[in-house]
């Protein structure tokens, strides 16, 4: 091989090189508008996501309670074992799943109670069936307790009658305050 037809494949190569380096910042710019936005960074990805277990459910009552006090909404206790066929079933097929955390990431906060690691709370509930919900208020008082496994449907509704939502309630304050207002 000649010099001059080496020299030549070497620029020959180089110039395939270099197109092959630059080949993805070019190829951004001329993808459809389509795919250049699927692959942008969402802002706000997290929020577009769906609840997962761990976002909603904790398993420490005082941080619990702290939390809802601050947030102005009931705790939920779930009450459970591992050794126990409806809790397990209930933990596949209705507390985990996305209308039932989004009903309870909006109303209360949650935690589950594994009853055989937490004896103290079995006791101070006074537990007596698996599964249990027990909601209690901001000053501590029990409102409603649910003992046995429900359905996804019954759960969200069990959630809504013991944690009325926010509008809700602001609604029946804002009633009640024209009603005083107007009887004087």
């Amino acid at each position: 091989m000649s010099y001059n037809h080496l020299r030549n494949l070497t620029v020959l190569a180089e110039i395939t090189v270099a197109a092959f380096v630059n080949l993805p910042a070019q190829a951004a710019d001329h993808r459809p508008a389509a795919t250049a936005a699927l692959a942008q960074p969402k802002g706000n990805a997290q929020a577009a996501r769906p609840l997962a277990a761990k976002d909603v459910w904790g398993h420490d009552y005082a941080q619990a309670r702290q939390r809802a006090k601050t947030l102005n909404r009931p705790v939920l206790l779930h009450f459970h074992a591992t050794w126990c066929g409806p809790c397990q079933q209930m933990e596949q097929s209705v507390l985990n799943t996305n209308e039932v955390l989004k009903e309870i990431n909006s109303r209360c906060v949650a935690i589950k109670v594994d009853s055989d690691r937490n004896p103290e709370l079995v006791q101070q509930f006074a537990i007596d069936a698996l599964p249990c919900d027990v909601f209690v208020g901001c000053d501590g008082k029990i409102l409603m307790v649910n003992r046995g496994a429900v359905s996804a449907e019954q759960y969200k509704a069990l959630i809504s009658s013991a944690a009325p939502a926010k509008a809700a309630a602001a609604a029946k304050t804002a009633v009640s305050a024209d009603v005083k207002v107007a009887g004087k």
